[in-house]
């Protein structure tokens, strides 16, 4: 397993779309692929400049705002099914630097970047986290530190679920780990597939009521 680890970072694999030898995602396969989102407001996909929460919908969320760069569809969702399911390392830095890209176009000095986080159950079975690996490649990216803001208590199953059920579901799931707010001010929350954001706004609740300022959501895709 070890070598196969290694021999993976050594000698990338073929690209996941053309096949093109020597890249996980060949450039040419990457622009057509994977063609960054219009930045919106992600509740009510109103457009905007940054991916920013809009005015109508801030007072219902604890987010400031999201970055989402692809659709969940084509190489996007084969590079984070990749990840999520064969701990791939090239569809982490992939995906991770296009990630810290987008975010740049937000212009705010995050503080840190932390990821968010799985349940203990599905930990021992994969014995990873995909959010903690693109996270930790968004922040040293941008040049941040990454910490490990956040635990969560369970594992819950959404698939099939409208938003105010997620919300509902997910409530109470996490808690706040290691919180400084004086250094934790601004944070960058990394998920890999955004659906209804219940996920990132419960994160985002408890880093705010743990004195955290201002949070924003990254994610790969928006499913």
């Amino acid at each position: 397993m070890i070598l196969g680890r290694v021999s993976q970072i050594i000698i990338p694999p073929d690209c996941r779309s053309c096949r093109t030898p020597g890249t996980y995602l060949c450039i040419k396969c990457l622009s057509k692929a994977i063609n960054p989102r219009s930045a919106n407001c992600y509740r009510c996909y109103w457009g905007n400049d940054r991916g920013q929460i809009c005015i109508g919908c801030e007072i219902y969320s604890y987010l400031s705002g999201t970055t989402v760069i692809a659709h969940y569809e084509g190489a996007a969702r084969d590079l984070i099914l990749g990840l999520k399911n064969h701990n791939d390392v090239w569809a982490a830095e992939v995906l991770g630097a296009m990630i810290a890209r987008a975010v740049l176009r937000t212009r705010i000095g995050f503080s840190v970047v932390t990821a968010i986080p799985t349940s203990p159950q599905r930990y021992h079975e994969r014995g990873y986290n995909p959010a903690e690996h693109l996270a930790r490649v968004v922040a040293r990216r941008l040049g941040l530190p990454y910490r490990s803001l956040l635990l969560r208590l369970s594992i819950i199953h959404q698939i099939g679920q409208n938003r105010t059920q997620r919300l509902n579901q997910i409530r109470g799931a996490f808690y706040a780990k290691r919180h400084r707010p004086g250094r934790d001010r601004f944070v960058l929350v990394i998920d890999d597939v955004l659906t209804t954001g219940a996920t990132l706004e419960e994160a985002a609740r408890v880093l705010r009521d743990n004195g955290t300022q201002l949070v924003w959501g990254a994610a790969v895709a928006r499913h």
